[in-house]
């Protein structure tokens, strides 16, 4: 217990004489200010404990026709939690096992009281008391990460489904172009694809949802991820709060852990919409910013260079200043704890996933006018140059070499659209509806099939374990892994059983003539 640390004791006891014994060595505990309080009687104590705020409780073990046991009982079954105390005239293993099964902390003999033993005992009992709600916030914490993980499961399970529907309808939408050649319906199928193209993103940002944490870096840009949250902000907060976004330089890449970054701006926004339960403006301003050895040097854990400085500021209630410096502290939170609230770890998780980022944060707050958080990112030039899948293919050339591609997908109609894709392209095709027919038709078409578009997720034999079957009948085969699932924190360990890519559901018949014509075309 701290020097000077003032705590609040409530003692119920019958007996006069033992509260103002109890009372007096209280007073000589050293450096300690205590409030003490008493009562008589339960149902006198009960409604000042229903109403008042207590650090720890002492109970006499014998109350009259009521006993300290029945206190307990009655304290622990109403949800009260707080330390509690017995005091008996005489102290053994059966009254231990008994407070024990009641629900008190610990009992002290009359007879052996003082300073000395109240203090350690009072200490004990808190630490116990502080043990037991961390542990009942880090379960609450640990089934709130569980429900959140089943939802993204479940989020993935749709996606997965609903990009195979949208492969079907962008590539016979496609097909359909190709087919009319009169522009009699091109209006109509124009739209049509511009609504896949805006469904597609929806499912996107499903799959992002979806995805399990990675803990590698990877290059990414800054502004996918904070288009991402500005969506989710706009369908998640209340629609009296006006989120404003100020951005420059397009695009920005950073080396950074995509999700992490995703949850810090999000825990840093909705906190801020929070302090605004009236409405309010939600500012996210985004610049590159270097840091000399002097602003580096105030700011906790950086170094002189180039950074990403990400500010979230609100018009809210602000940050009182004797809680400033505690608000990065685990389990510290000015919210009441329930269900719906938070749990006090949201900004201990920010500051240790941005120590993880190799960035940091500092926060600027004005109680009554609002609050600014900056966060520090380590920025990375220059921007690599742009992915060259998505360039028109020439048909002739395809056409010319004739290559077989085997396409398996136990949907039939993705199979066949991608067959009738790739036959527009000028590849041969054959088509397989589970893993086991593949390996079949790779045994009577060896010679001929030159690369395999494999979905991953099939019954009978799934594609992880068919792309080793295919291997072992010629291992030369290229394989393309293609999934409605969000693969791209899997796409490496494919690599490593043989694939030579990942494609994406869904895709464009230019997309994918491209993607087939880079595998074939790479030695």
């Amino acid at each position: 217990m701290a020097p000077d640390k003032k705590i609040t004791v409530f003692a119920l006891d019958d007996d006069p004489g033992d509260i103002e014994l109890l009372s007096r060595y209280l007073e000589d505990i050293p450096g300690w200010q205590i409030d003490f309080v008493s009562a008589e009687s339960w149902s006198e104590g009960e409604l000042f404990l229903a109403e008042n705020d207590v650090d720890v409780i002492f109970l006499d073990y014998i109350l009259g026709s009521e006993t300290g046991m029945m206190v307990v009982q009655a304290l622990r079954e109403s949800g009260d939690e707080r330390p509690v105390i017995i005091l008996t005239g005489q102290g053994d293993e059966r009254i231990a096992a008994e407070i024990t099964r009641a629900g008190a902390n610990d009992y002290l003999v009359k007879g052996e009281l003082s300073a000395d033993v109240l203090r350690r005992a009072i200490c004990s009992v808190q630490a116990q008391f502080q043990l037991k709600k961390e542990r009942v916030l880090l379960a609450e914490e640990l089934q709130q990460v569980q429900k959140m993980e089943t939802i993204g499961s479940l989020a993935g399970g749709i996606a997965h489904d609903f990009n195979n529907m949208l492969t079907a309808i962008v590539g016979h939408v496609e097909l359909a172009r190709l087919k009319d050649v009169d522009n009699l319906c091109e209006e109509n199928l124009a739209k049509i694809q511009l609504v896949c193209k805006q469904m597609t993103e929806l499912v996107r940002r499903l799959l992002g949802f979806s995805r399990s944490r990675s803990n590698e870096k990877s290059l990414v840009d800054f502004y996918e991820i904070l288009d991402d949250v500005k969506a989710v902000l706009c369908h998640t907060l209340p629609k009296n709060i006006v989120i404003t976004v100020q951005t420059t330089d397009r695009p920005l890449y950073i080396y950074t852990i995509g999700s992490m970054l995703h949850q810090v701006l999000l825990n840093l926004c909705i906190n801020g919409a929070e302090s605004m339960p009236a409405g309010g403006s939600l500012l996210i301003r985004a610049q590159k910013k270097s840091l000399s050895a002097e602003e580096a040097s105030q700011i906790p854990s950086l170094k002189v260079g180039e950074f990403l400085v990400v500010e979230v500021e609100d018009s809210g209630s602000g940050i009182p200043p004797e809680v400033q410096e505690k608000i990065f502290d685990p389990f510290f939170s000015t919210k009441e704890r329930d269900a719906r609230k938070g749990t006090g770890l949201g900004m201990a998780v920010t500051w240790q996933n941005l120590q993880e980022l190799g960035g940091s944060i500092n926060f600027e707050s004005d109680p009554g006018k609002g609050t600014v958080f900056r966060v520090y990112l380590p920025l990375l030039e220059p921007a690599p140059a742009g992915d060259d899948s998505r360039k028109e293919i020439h048909h002739e050339k395809v056409g010319a070499d004739r290559h077989m591609v085997l396409v398996v997908d136990d949907e039939p109609v993705v199979r066949e659209l991608g067959m009738e894709m790739l036959e527009q392209l000028g590849f041969a095709t054959v088509g397989a509806s589970d893993g086991l027919e593949a390996v079949d038709l790779l045994k009577q078409y060896r010679d001929e099939v030159a690369l395999v578009i494999l979905d991953i997720s099939m019954p009978v034999m799934d594609g992880r374990q068919c792309i080793k079957e295919l291997l072992k009948i010629n291992p030369e085969l290229k394989v393309v892994f293609a999934s409605g699932h969000d693969m791209a924190g899997e796409e490496k360990s494919l690599m490593k059983i043989g694939a030579r890519g990942v494609i994406q559901k869904p895709f464009l018949m230019r997309e994918l003539g491209s993607y087939v014509q880079k595998v074939l075309d790479k030695e």
